[in-house]
């Protein structure tokens, strides 16, 4: 077993031991399940060792396999670095770059900020997935997910903040002529309230929200465009709604309701590196939120 096959081995050991799968190793290291899970038999055959346990249900480290993880990990962490200061003066930033994004704004603001991105870093490759569910970072081989709102305390997870998402109630000029224009909370008794959750009933409002027609819909996509059928008052991004506040299509509703501002982030697995190509996405994420008002907020 050569130096190659063997720095091969512990890659996929400690892409197996983060992510808790060979499956998952695999679409991480971008290698199929098998060929990660004999890159791992080949190291334990070279020391005549079991680096996992593994049963039907679960897969865990073995006692030599706690020892060599921190070990390896630090080790693959110090070659990368290496590496960079070796291509440092190569030219931009280069590599493929996994990215996890909510579907609204990944198509509306982050790809376009990428693609720019790109513009002055041709190496860059991205591959993104729209998703509004919480990614697990390492088991699926997220470098960086884009988030919206408070993040879970995550000991395993850093994050960034790249700005901040201001929101506020529309509804489209020809539902208001049939429902009335609210002048209060009182008033949307009897109003179609479109909510992203059941769960959300709108709590930052000054009185609580009346009970009467709500409709859940799960996707700011979807809430958008049942707001401008003309179905009920909802809640939206400023960043989507203003193209539409602009037109005429939508008006405000009660704007001197302020619902709270929330943080918009960047997440990445924790580690003692950072490949540099991952470093130039969020640097350059974060130019790019920086300079747009839409996210800046008010105060």
């Amino acid at each position: 077993m050569g130096s190659d096959d063997v720095l091969a081995g512990l890659r996929a050991f400690v892409a197996v031991a983060d992510s808790g799968t060979f499956s998952a190793a695999g679409v991480r290291l971008g290698l199929s399940r098998s060929a990660v899970s004999k890159a791992v038999s080949r190291l334990e055959e070279r020391r005549n060792v079991r680096l996992f346990e593994r049963s039907r249900r679960q897969l865990r480290l073995s006692e030599a396999g706690e020892a060599l993880h921190g070990y390896a990990r630090r080790a693959l962490e110090a070659l990368a670095a290496a590496e960079e200061v070796l291509g440092a003066g190569a030219g931009a930033a280069g590599g493929r770059i996994r990215i996890s994004a909510p579907p609204q704004l990944g198509r509306l603001w982050l790809m376009p900020a990428l693609f720019a991105l790109r513009a002055r870093s041709p190496g860059l490759r991205f591959d993104i997935e729209f998703s509004t569910r919480r990614s697990e970072l390492v088991a699926e081989g997220v470098d960086l997910a884009l988030r919206i709102g408070a993040l879970p305390d995550r000991a395993e997870w850093v994050a960034r903040r790249l700005g901040r998402q201001p929101t506020g109630l529309v509804a489209a000029p020809a539902y208001l002529r049939v429902a009335g224009v609210p002048t209060g909370v009182a008033d949307l008794q009897g109003h179609t309230c479109l909510l992203q959750s059941r769960a959300d009933g709108w709590p930052w409002l000054s009185q609580p929200l009346p009970a009467g027609d709500q409709i859940a819909l799960g996707d700011s996509g979807a809430l958008l465009d049942a707001v401008l059928a003309g179905q009920g008052i909802g809640l939206l991004p400023q960043w989507l709604a203003a193209p539409h506040l602009q037109s005429g299509a939508l008006q405000p509703v009660l704007p001197r309701e302020r619902p709270p501002l929330l943080p918009i982030q960047l997440v990445w697995p924790r580690g003692h590196h950072l490949p540099r190509r991952v470093r130039t996405v969020i640097d350059g994420l974060a130019a790019a939120m920086a300079a747009d008002p839409r996210f800046a907020g008010p105060g």
